[in-house]
């Protein structure tokens, strides 16, 4: 080949590299003037690029060099030909922006960086929604807002880099997509704003489209932020509500759970196996407790991938949530006087009233704060007010008083039993470092369906299972909730949030432990023996494997320290699972080991009864009734349920079995609603209990 033509090869060649790998459209030397407390947009015209962005080519970065006094009077957007805009940075601390570029490369976010913020970064908003199949070509517009008055600055210069190497956008998943969109209006913790609201859901094992419409669900809904801590996580957690177009509550099943207008997105963004509310939830209700329900999602917030959220249904009363009785202003005497309520030990909320409890509930003496969940405070009337203050305060003063231990009358006559010994092993296993002190919940139903207080469901487990580097939460020995009773002193502004002393009282009771550890070895041979628990992870792990992939691309936070982590830091999501794994394992050795209590001395005063620690749960129950029984020696055993009109509609009999302790499950479809006894006789012994069909 002549040199000539060779040279017009290589020229071409890197023509066409520059046109097909990157190029650069800068606005040169601007020193363009930011005017004080005023908007400004400052335009570069891109020409000759494909006509449409995608995963192979689009957008990569963009750079400024901007001399500021005071980044914090600060809005930088960018606003694309076709309008599409992401905020690249936002109030930000410091003096300048000095060689500042934003593309999604690099793992560092902009809002975790110092000023000069020289090098790149990852910018507020996601850059990749400019590459979701959008023109390039046409005015790209720096948007500049000066935000307060006195200080002026100079846009010194600004670039756009296209290439085959673009900000990838989101584009598919096989978990359920959901769209938001504000109409420009800005989220808020303290108040919720009306928004547009889209599900995208195929179906089971269908891939979901971002171009797919909104199939699931497409209506409006009310946004704001929650949380406490997790609020300093860029990755924000939303309180939502489904609402019709004039705003009123939406009733909606969302992806298969129950009907609800109250809803959470989880962010889960210092929990990076993403998982640890999903297992808990998951865990509480496979024990036969009511629990909330959850879904994965991805989530679309005004075109900006925001990662995986867990989709979890707000604790209500109703059908196939909380199970006690609607309480109406009607309701003010008698029975319906006495159910039903949902109570919460949280951090005290502005908008629901309480009481503290009577007596101490730490070395510092503080009380326990109580307040009403439900009847919510605009339909809660005094009487129900003081009917349940009354109620737990009897309940607390019985539990303290000289005859607390009673079978009959002692605190046994007030509280489910098991929905306390399974919310202490829920609790105890992941040193949920909330547990016991917030996000606690207790119902009580009417005294006609009966009437005891039920601890749960169980809320918020984001500090649980190995991820709290602070009370207890990295220690495989020692008791949880030994961390609401030992009184420290709180960080400046916080309040103190001791645990009820009820937990302490409890344990002083050898019945209560013996039947905690009957409990708890009944539990190690189905839910809580390694084997389940770690199927459970595995599955749930499974279930969003590409996903969780997109997260960590976007948020980019695995191997990095997150508040509540604990040192070192897990630097894969493998990692992270079989860390929970590990320590599960551990604390189980420990509890297996140190739990108080002995199974075979339940009842031991009552051995000529042949059977002891009778638990039936769920009471009332649904569709599947449960119970746990010991035998104290070989024998006989007859089960049988018996309705209300004495008529038996189910029998078991086995002509022998050994001493020890056994679960039933019987599958109650077909039992009508109403009041049953379960009898179960034991050679020629014979126990009772009552049991009510929802």
């Amino acid at each position: 080949m002549k040199p000539k033509k060779l040279l017009g090869f290589v020229i071409l060649f890197l023509l066409l590299s520059n046109i097909l790998y990157a190029q650069v459209f800068s606005s040169g030397n601007l020193q363009a003037p930011i005017l004080d407390n005023q908007s400004m947009n400052f335009n570069i015209n891109v020409s000759g690029l494909a006509s449409q962005t995608n995963a192979s080519f689009g957008l990569e970065s963009i750079c400024i060099d901007i001399e500021h006094q005071k980044n914090n009077d600060l809005v930088i957007n960018l606003i694309a030909p076709d309008g599409t805009n992401a905020n690249l940075a936002a109030y930000l601390l410091g003096n300048n922006f000095t060689g500042t570029c934003f593309n999604t490369a690099t793992s560092t976010m902009i809002g975790e960086a110092n000023a000069p913020f020289k090098g790149s970064f990852r910018s507020e908003d996601d850059m990749s929604k400019f590459n979701y199949y959008k023109n390039p070509n046409g005015i790209w517009k720096l948007q500049i807002i000066d935000t307060r008055a006195g200080n002026t600055g100079t846009l010194i210069s600004w670039s756009l880099t296209f290439s085959q190497n673009p900000a990838k956008p989101f584009v598919e998943s096989d978990l359920p997509i959901m769209v938001i969109n504000t109409n420009g209006q800005y989220i808020i913790r303290e108040q919720r704003i009306f928004v547009d609201m889209g599900i995208i859901y195929n179906g089971e094992q269908q891939v979901n489209r971002l171009s797919d419409p909104w199939n699931h669900y497409n209506a409006k809904g009310s946004i704001r932020y929650r949380g406490q801590s997790s609020m300093g996580f860029p990755k924000k957690g939303y309180a939502l509500d489904t609402e019709t177009i004039n705003g009123e509550n939406f009733e909606v099943p969302l992806l298969g759970m129950p009907l609800n207008h109250k809803w959470v997105l989880y962010a889960s963004y210092n929990d990076k196996t993403l998982l640890r509310n999903v297992l808990s939830y998951q865990l509480f209700s496979d024990m036969v407790n009511y629990s909330v329900k959850t879904r994965f999602v991805e989530l679309v917030l005004n075109g900006n991938y925001r990662g995986v959220y867990v989709l979890i249904e707000k604790i209500k009363r109703g059908k196939d949530h909380v199970p006690v009785s609607k309480l109406t202003v009607e309701d003010l005497a008698g029975d319906n006087l006495t159910g039903g309520y949902i109570i919460s030990i949280d951090a005290k909320s502005s908008k629901r009233d309480g009481w503290n409890s009577d007596f101490p509930s730490n070395t510092n003496n503080d009380p326990v704060y109580f307040q009403y969940e439900y009847p919510k405070p605009k339909n809660i009337h005094q009487n129900h007010k003081d009917y349940i203050k009354s109620h737990f305060q009897e309940f607390e003063n019985v539990l303290m008083g000289p005859n607390w231990k009673d079978p009959i009358n002692g605190y046994r006559k007030y509280i489910d039993l098991r929905s306390f010994l399974d919310n202490f092993i829920i609790n105890e296993l992941s040193r949920d470092t909330d547990s016991y002190r917030k996000s606690t919940f207790l119902y009580k139903d009417k005294d006609s369906k009966g009437g005891k207080i039920i601890n749960g469901p169980v809320w918020d487990f984001d500090l649980a299972w190995y991820n709290a580097n602070f009370g207890g939460g990295d220690q495989i020995a020692g008791w949880q909730y030994h961390f609401g009773w030992v009184w420290q002193a709180p960080a400046p502004g916080e309040e103190t949030l001791p645990a009820p002393f009820w937990w302490k009282r409890f344990l002083e009771d050898p019945d209560f432990v013996n039947e905690l550890n009957c409990r708890y070895q009944n539990l190690r041979l189905d839910q809580l023996s390694n084997d389940y628990l770690y199927r459970v992870i595995d599955q749930t792990a499974e279930s969003i494997i590409l996903a969780r992939e997109r997260n960590f691309q976007y948020w980019p936070v695995m191997g990095k320290w997150v508040y509540s982590n604990i040192i070192p830091v897990a630097s894969t999501y493998q990692e992270e699972v079989q860390r929970i794994k590990d320590w599960i394992n551990n604390r189980l050795i420990w509890m297996d080991n140190n739990l108080p209590g002995n199974c075979a001395d339940v009842g031991i005063n009552n051995k000529e009864q042949g059977i002891s620690s009778v638990n039936v749960y769920p009471n009332p129950f649904n569709d599947i009734l449960s119970f746990d029984y010991y035998i104290l020696n070989p024998a006989k055993v007859k089960i049988e349920i018996i309705n209300s009109l004495g008529l038996k509609v189910h029998q078991i009999i086995y002509d022998q079995k050994n001493s020890g302790l056994y679960n039933e499950k019987i599958n109650t479809n077909e039992f009508a609603k109403g009041i049953y006894f379960l009898t179960i006789t034991v050679d020629d012994k014979v126990h009772h209990q009552k049991a009510i069909k929802m």
